[in-house]
């Protein structure tokens, strides 16, 4: 019976070592993913700040102005942003055990 015992407490002490392993690799992973986002939105705020990707600077201080102005690759780089944050998000709730939505 001790034999028994003894295995399933190893089998245990195993997958909880498991568990906490891929814990780990998780928060690595979306610190990861974090870092991108960050520096994403750093570069955005850089090329909204030097007007356009240092080109000309008109229409900053005018929003509709700079809108009309702003080049539409940047508008295809927040939009994928906000796709891949969606993902993110979608992905950190199924990975929360017991929450539902």
């Amino acid at each position: 019976m001790t034999t028994i015992m003894k295995s399933a407490e190893e089998r245990a002490a195993i997958k909880e070592q498991r568990t906490r392993d891929a814990e780990l690799a998780m928060r690595d992973y979306q610190a990861d993913r974090l870092a991108v986002l960050a520096k994403t939105l750093r570069d955005l705020d850089a090329l909204d700040e030097t007007g356009q990707g240092g080109k000309s600077t008109e229409g900053i201080g005018n929003p509709t102005a700079h809108a009309e102005s702003a080049p539409r690759d940047v508008d295809e780089l927040r939009r994928s942003l906000t796709r891949k944050l969606d993902a993110l998000i979608a992905e950190q709730q199924a990975s929360l055990p017991g929450e539902a939505n």
